[in-house]
């Protein structure tokens, strides 16, 4: 499904990505990559604002991986903030 995500993320069909991230976290709520793809996903919709909020819910566990970092970064760009 993350394969799926990826494909789908990189050809701008954001909302396919978006299915696909959503059923691997319901298959495997605590899987890092599909939480950062869903963050990453939702900024690329336009939802910074919600993709903010799922940065600071999961700043704790995922803060020293590289990935997440750079999508939070994104995110805050984004939203204009430094």
């Amino acid at each position: 499904m993350l394969e799926t995500a990826k494909a789908e993320l990189a050809n701008g069909k954001y909302t396919n990505c978006l299915m696909e991230v959503k059923q691997a976290l319901k298959i495997c709520p605590d899987l890092a990559e599909a939480k950062i793809r869903y963050i990453e996903v939702l900024i690329k919709m336009g939802n910074v604002e919600q993709a903010i909020s799922l940065c600071n819910e999961n700043f704790s566990e995922l803060a020293s991986n590289i990935d997440y970092l750079y999508v939070r970064g994104l995110a805050l760009c984004y939203n204009g903030q430094p």
